[in-house]
């Protein structure tokens, strides 16, 4: 042979006079070598070529491997034979059924070897000049492991695992114009697609687009496809969302309060105006008629409690007390020192007052339910009244007023008053 193998374990190149270098290329080939490294096409009439030893490379390299992997081959293939080649005849390559040789290896647990050896046999049935260098068959390995990987897949793998397995396996530079992947190349593509789209639906998600987040819940990627319950539920939220805006829009097209009365949620209105563009002028028409028309918006007297009394342990402070109505409907209100006592068509707006504090209603709750006021020097005799906020986020409308009672009226607890459609003080 040409390799010698030396006691420290190093390799040794020798016997060069059948060496191809760029100037021979072309010429016509003077010897064959040894007929079980050559290609079974090799004779006296091959033309020299950089490649033409490609094929001896390949032998030796699987030879090695074949060993590394069943020494015991050695045994029965060279050493009781007294064969003095590494492993290989060349009547192997000639009839892989009547080589008992390639069958033993075809045996072996080892599935590398297996492959690189059939690997070997179909490039003695190729053309000589179609074998690649060792360099290429890096590539060929790792394309043969990753075939059996994806063929190692359980047909009824639940699609999200399935993604996982695939889109952690696959390798286009190894698999691209390969056959063998054909099989897998559905599922690769849309795995990358669900992977997308997943991406975009969180993405949707914590951005709170709700319009995004069913336009992605209803690619046909996902079809099928169980998501994470988090996202499953979050989802759903954002579809009865969608319906409820729907609702809405649909209440306010037709002109229709009490269907408008039934899905209203002034929250929900400010957090998605985009869906409001159109429709503000008769929305905000729409939102007055309903709080002059109906209780769901107004502010109520507390019960059981003094809407308005002094604090027990200062004379110059109150405590203000009022029932909310549902928080759809209002989230704050305007507690206002008027002079006198409003008339039911009178906004905060409309009407003189004194003093005016903002009262946020979570902030209110936290507080204890109450509202404490200082009094003032002049605001004896004066009304504490309470507006109702609607706030649609472009505009913001007021209900009814609350007279929670006079200041410095003793019998405070029986003044409060709601005013309805009906009654109205009378002026002057």
């Amino acid at each position: 042979g040409n390799i010698m193998v030396m006691e420290n374990g190093d390799f040794k190149l020798v016997d060069y006079d059948g060496m191809c270098v760029p100037k021979l290329v072309g010429r016509r080939n003077l010897e064959t070598g040894l007929e079980p490294y050559q290609h079974p096409e090799r004779n006296a009439t091959t033309i020299l070529s950089l490649d033409l030893d490609n094929f001896s490379a390949l032998v030796i390299y699987v030879a090695l491997k074949v060993l590394a992997s069943a020494p015991e081959l050695w045994d029965k293939y060279i050493e009781s034979t007294c064969y003095d080649r590494l492993l290989f005849r060349h009547r192997d390559f000639f009839s892989r059924s009547g080589s008992e040789l390639y069958k033993d290896i075809r045996r072996l647990p080892d599935q590398d070897v297996r492959d690189l050896t059939a690997h070997l046999f179909d490039c003695a049935r190729d053309r000589i000049e179609n074998v690649g260098p060792l360099s290429s068959l890096r590539l060929s390995i790792q394309r043969s492991e990753l075939i059996r990987q994806l063929q190692a897949i359980p047909a009824d793998m639940p699609a999200d695992q399935l993604d996982c397995r695939i889109l952690a396996l696959w390798r286009e530079d190894l698999l691209n114009s390969q056959p063998e992947a054909d099989r897998w190349r559905p599922h690769y593509e849309l795995a990358l697609r669900r992977k997308t789209v997943v991406a975009k639906l969180e993405a949707a998600i914590t951005n709170g687009h709700d319009q995004r987040i069913i336009e992605c819940a209803e690619d046909t990627a996902l079809s099928g496809y169980v998501l994470p319950i988090a996202l499953q539920d979050k989802i759903e939220a954002t579809r009865r969302h969608a319906e409820l805006l729907g609702e809405l829009v649909a209440a306010i097209e037709a002109g229709d309060e009490l269907v408008l009365l039934r899905v209203f949620d002034a929250r929900i209105i400010r957090a998605n105006l985009y869906w409001f563009t159109d429709h503000q002028e008769r929305l905000l028409s729409l939102t007055r008629n309903l709080v002059q028309r109906f209780e769901n918006f107004a502010l109520k007297p507390a019960i059981a409690r003094e809407s308005l009394a002094r604090h027990p342990d200062a004379t110059d402070v109150y405590c203000a007390r009022w029932r909310w109505p549902e928080e759809r409907f209002v989230e704050a209100c305007l507690l206002s020192v008027c002079q006198s006592e409003p008339c039911v068509e009178d906004g905060p707006t409309q009407h003189k007052f004194i003093n005016r504090f903002r009262i946020i209603r979570r902030q209110m709750e936290i507080e204890g339910g109450f509202r404490t006021i200082s009094i003032e020097p002049g605001w004896g005799g004066r009304y504490l009244v309470d507006w109702p906020e609607i706030n649609l986020g472009f505009a913001v409308c007021h209900g009814r007023p609350l007279v929670l009672g006079v200041i410095g009226d003793e019998q405070s607890k029986e003044n409060h008053r709601v005013f309805s459609r009906k009654t109205s003080p009378k002026k002057g």
